[in-house]
């Protein structure tokens, strides 16, 4: 069950969106990722956390307010909304 408030996952997600599409799209960023094309690939133990952390700090870094999610939400809350709204990747690197 996810314990994010439906406002705020529908925010994360449009921003995570519009910043996929501004770096050249879905099939792009998940190349990006899926080959090590990213800073620091090689110290990656879980690459769909890594991928998902990154997406949510480059697109949410200006609308949602982090502390507001934060007051009720832990990241293991966060990873799970993260994980319901950003493209599979497989590491292939």
């Amino acid at each position: 069950m996810m314990k994010m408030k439906q406002e705020h996952f529908d925010e994360i997600k449009r921003l995570i969106e519009e910043h996929i599409e501004s770096e050249g799209g879905t099939e792009a960023m998940v190349k990006r990722y899926e080959t090590g094309d990213f800073e620091r690939p090689l110290a990656v133990h879980d690459l769909q956390t890594r991928f998902c952390w990154d997406m949510f700090y480059k697109a949410v870094s200006g609308g949602v307010s982090v502390p507001e999610l934060y007051a009720y939400l832990v990241d293991s809350h966060i990873l799970t909304a993260l994980k319901g709204i950003c493209p599979k990747v497989t590491r292939r690197y």
